[in-house]
């Protein structure tokens, strides 16, 4: 599994929070398509004459932990340590940005001491455009389709499509095998508001996070 980091810094040299010196406070991450989690590692070091204690980190979502130093909180003048923000990919996908806060004991509670941000890549293997349709109250029940393109050297195939529904009918039709598809979908009827279909597509990709992919349609009101 393949991850690359690049990292900049927002001032020439280093940075300070609080009497932490941190070598970096961004790093940017491409994560491997397979990537389950990636990791993000900010070094610093107590740049002052005294003791210096983190206080509380916040990475801002539960896709985010945050440990710092293996449990260590508190160092010495001159003593060095990391913070490693670990990022559950989930079903995120294309840009993501995340920010994890820092603060130090005896700073302002209200104010994080520190941002540290993290931007992450993720690549998409198979895109589905739009992944949900929608119709108005009220509209004729004309089928509307999801383009589904596979964006990777070796084919992936879709096998089925499992609808949560009898109230949409699917159809999906093969455009070119293993690497472009279309799902077309058409409601029963549009009469009723908040109509709900949740379509899950088994592929035979050996990647977890694309075996099952899911797309939607909705009847929403008129606005």
């Amino acid at each position: 599994m393949k991850v690359v980091i690049g990292s900049w810094l927002f001032l020439a040299g280093t940075l300070f929070a609080g009497g932490l010196k941190f070598t970096e406070t961004s790093k940017e991450i491409t994560a491997d398509p397979a990537a389950r989690s990636v990791t993000a590692e900010f070094d610093f070091t107590n740049d002052t004459q005294h003791p210096v204690t983190i206080e509380k980190t916040d990475g801002g979502c539960s896709c985010v932990s945050v440990k710092v130093s293996d449990g260590k909180t508190q160092f010495s003048p001159g003593e060095s340590g990391k913070i490693q923000a670990v990022f559950d990919i989930g079903n995120f996908s294309g840009e993501v940005d995340k920010p994890v806060k820092v603060w130090l004991k005896g700073e302002d509670v209200d104010v994080a001491t520190q941002t540290l941000k993290i931007h992450i890549n993720i690549p998409v293997l198979i895109s589905m455009e739009p992944k949900t349709l929608k119709w108005t109250v009220g509209d004729k029940t004309s089928s509307k389709t999801i383009k589904i393109a596979v964006h990777d050297d070796k084919p992936v195939h879709l096998d089925a499509v499992k609808s949560s529904t009898n109230a949409f009918t699917t159809n999906l039709k093969t455009i070119k095998d293993g690497e472009e598809y279309e799902l077309e979908v058409t409601p029963v009827s549009t009469e009723k508001m908040g109509t709900l279909g949740i379509f899950r597509i088994e592929t035979d990709c050996p990647m977890d996070r694309y075996k099952l992919l899911q797309a939607f349609a909705v009847i929403q009101k008129k606005s």
